[in-house]
């Protein structure tokens, strides 16, 4: 869709927009900032609201027709936001976005969210050095530890008996489980394959992650309750954290700033491994390709934020960081050129096989070695 047309498709709501800007950002939606005629009263009364961000939703990948999304996502959203800006979770420092419109039909969603002005993921922060160098170590492990403490909250919060609403109005959010796998451990074998000298050594241990994976979607789209199952953001990566009023102010000096924590459309039911895989896998990613140091400093920060965990969530961490990794390899454009080096590049597999097969032989030893080491020493 042009922006013209959607301009035209809100202006006879309280949200039309004199201009749209095409914002950079998630793959599975057109995301824009809308700039409103009228300005209106923020939901506190506090200031008012001059543009909100206006989400354009198709059933399929924006650019590849044949990569279908179904627009469940949409309403699974809304829904998710609708109940954690009523919930607990409201009085801690992560925030989250308010839906203030959907116009939802069988071939395209419309969402109207909250704007966060002065904002910048904090994927972008660290993997520019110039974003970066603006932050202290502290600022870093800081932020991360809420991050992670506010995950942990979120899994607790939404598995407590007073979510069964929750919980039944998502639902297991099958479509967006069967992408999660189909990205995930659906492709991580194919993509071993364009380094036959580290799959050839270690076929047997991945395609036991791989067919235990596989009996785990099968359990997950059931419904199936188990241990550390249960709600997950489901696209949880430091794309989807969002900073207001970054760069931070010197030290000294008023530093006072939200995290908002965007992107519901793939909450499910699942294993909370998924989401801590991913962030860490994340945070390895932009350290591995970036050179990001601080990425380092973020992953200690997000595991002790989130707190204890036993051996089993642990490896099964471990895994998922591996399998999350090795997708930077498809994490492209087909006519894009691979990313890195090409020592780099081979680096980055065999460190990714070696969480996968590390986490799925259970070599504790092994991990205390490596930056994934505070998920076996739990912070005290």
């Amino acid at each position: 869709m042009q922006e013209q047309d959607l301009l035209q498709q809100l202006e006879n709501t309280a949200f039309a927009c004199s201009s749209l800007i095409r914002l950079s950002g998630g793959s599975a939606n057109y995301v824009y900032r809308g700039i409103l005629i009228h300005a209106m009263p923020a939901r506190d009364n506090a200031w008012d609201m001059e543009s909100v961000i206006v989400k354009y939703s198709l059933g399929y990948v924006p650019g590849n027709a044949g990569f279908k999304l179904d627009l469940s996502r949409c309403s699974v959203e809304n829904t998710v936001l609708e109940y954690l800006n009523q919930s607990s979770l409201l009085t801690m420092e992560v925030k989250i976005p308010v839906t203030y419109f959907l116009d939802l039909n069988a071939h395209r969603g419309i969402a109207v969210q909250q704007d966060f002005h002065h904002s910048t993921d904090i994927a972008s922060i660290i993997r520019s050095t110039e974003l970066s160098g603006l932050w202290t170590k502290s600022q870093a492990l800081s932020t991360s530890q809420e991050v992670g403490n506010w995950l942990r909250h979120f899994h607790e919060w939404a598995s407590e008996p007073q979510q069964a609403d929750f919980r039944s109005k998502v639902g297991c959010n099958e479509p967006m489980q069967r992408l999660k796998h189909k990205v995930t451990y659906g492709t991580f074998i194919e993509i071993l394959k364009n380094f036959p000298g580290i799959l050839g050594k270690n076929i047997r241990a991945l395609e036991m992650v791989k067919e235990r994976a596989e009996l785990e979607l099968h359990d997950l789209t059931s419904g199936r309750d188990g241990p550390d199952r249960g709600m997950i953001h489901g696209d949880c990566w430091m794309g989807n954290v969002i900073l207001t009023k970054y760069p931070p102010a010197p030290i000294g000096r008023d530093t006072a700033r939200d995290i908002i924590f965007i992107d519901w459309e793939m909450c499910q039911f699942g294993h909370r491994a998924y989401d801590l895989g991913h962030m860490i896998g994340d945070l390895y990613e932009a350290h591995h390709f970036h050179g990001s140091n601080i990425a380092l400093t973020m992953i200690r920060g997000f595991i002790d934020g989130y707190g204890e965990i036993g051996d089993e969530m642990a490896f099964r961490t471990a895994i998922h960081t591996g399998v999350q990794l090795l997708g930077w390899y498809n994490r492209r454009a087909p006519s894009d050129v691979m990313k890195g080096a090409e020592e780099q590049i081979l680096s980055a597999a065999k460190i990714s096989t070696h969480f996968i097969v590390g986490g799925g032989e259970r070599e504790k030893k092994w991990f205390r070695g490596t930056p994934l080491a505070p998920l076996f020493h739990p912070a005290t």
